[in-house]
């Protein structure tokens, strides 16, 4: 007599642990449109561990992130997650499949920019060499602009 999977898997995992393959069968629901930019790493208790294609999208579901846990929590029925982190580590394949990595601009800068004190310390805050570059030229941009007008 052939069983389905679902029948094994409560017979084999602890009933605890029932919500996790609930949150995995059922992720790519939940994200919707944004399913190809973020993917599972690990659930660590009640802590949710995603990693993004690009540190962009990271800050931006980080932004999101009360709304994401509570439509997570809203699918799995009860509140299992309490916290969403985020990593860009190793994106170059989610749950089998590639994840196409987009580049950031590489618009050159031409007026040397000195950010003043409080800009270095948000730069700083990024800790994230690409991001902090690309905001030196976005400031760049905005002072270069500023002085066309």
């Amino acid at each position: 007599m052939a069983h389905p999977i679902a029948e094994f898997l409560k017979n084999v995992i602890p009933q605890e642990h029932l919500w996790k393959i609930k949150l995995y069968y059922n992720w790519k629901t939940i994200m919707g449109v944004l399913n190809d930019k973020v993917a599972i790493v690990r659930i660590d208790h009640e802590t949710l561990v995603l990693k993004t294609t690009h540190p962009a999208w990271a800050q931006e579901l980080h932004l999101l992130s009360s709304m994401l846990k509570q439509k997570i929590n809203t699918a799995l029925g009860s509140q299992k997650i309490k916290k969403i982190l985020f990593t860009t580590q190793d994106t170059s394949t989610s749950h089998g499949k590639k994840i196409q990595r987009h580049p950031l601009p590489t618009t050159q800068c031409h007026v040397a920019y000195q950010p003043t004190f409080l800009e270095k310390a948000m730069v700083k805050k990024l800790h994230n060499q690409e991001l902090e570059t690309v905001f030196i030229h976005y400031l760049t941009r905005c002072k270069q602009q500023k002085e066309k007008k």
